[in-house]
């Protein structure tokens, strides 16, 4: 029973949700009085070294971004045998429960792909690839500010550049295409798919809308 413990200096209050890289709690940072999410490696994994690797890697991943859209990662610890991420607590809803809530509007579902598409953009600046961009890996606030969580799946490298002759098009849609069908290898699929699941998002919201 995690409710009510303390890990370090973060008193856990509620569960918030469960996935395959963790469960994440709301905690209370006790040190600077503020609320902070807490994601703590599943149980039966605390001496699985492979898992406590991957669980290291998508801390060490998401830190090496300072993006208004990407969820900040405050620490990486252990308490008690625990190991847990410290990362800033995103009060909102996820994009998959506002996508069924009401129709989005065309303006709204282009100011949503946008920021998500910033992030992605700065991520592979820094030679990291989500690999699991969906709805439920992404928040969205009461005002509209979109925030990319969990890279617990994400691949470092600095191979993603390598796949156009500039940055520059990387950054245009419109020769994405010519660009991977020159040898798709397993990264240049990785890249592909968070594309492709960021055209999924537009393609069924708008549909939705309209």
């Amino acid at each position: 029973m995690m409710i009510g413990r303390t890990l370090a200096h973060f008193r856990i209050l509620e569960k918030l949700g469960s996935g395959g890289m963790g469960d994440v709690y709301l905690a209370e940072d006790t040190r600077l009085g503020r609320r902070v999410a807490v994601k703590v490696l599943p149980a039966g994994f605390e001496s699985d070294p492979e898992r406590i690797r991957r669980f290291a890697r998508e801390a060490q991943a998401a830190s090496a971004l300072n993006h208004p859209n990407v969820a900040t990662i405050y620490e990486i610890c252990e308490a008690d045998g625990i190991h847990c991420i410290a990362m800033e607590y995103v009060n909102g809803q996820t994009l998959g429960a506002k996508i069924g809530e009401v129709p989005l509007r065309v303006a709204e579902v282009l100011d949503i792909a946008s920021q998500i598409a910033d992030a992605l953009d700065a991520a592979h600046a820094h030679g990291i690839t989500h690999r699991d961009i969906k709805p439920g890996n992404i928040m969205v606030t009461p005002r509209g500010q979109i925030k990319v969580l969990d890279f617990g799946l994400a691949k470092t490298g600095p191979w993603i550049w390598r796949l156009c002759r500039s940055r520059r098009s990387c950054r245009r849609p419109w020769r994405r295409r010519s660009t991977f069908e020159r040898g798709r290898t397993d990264r240049s699929l990785s890249r592909s798919r968070t594309t492709s699941a960021l055209d999924t998002f537009c393609c069924s919201s708008i549909t939705v809308s309209i």
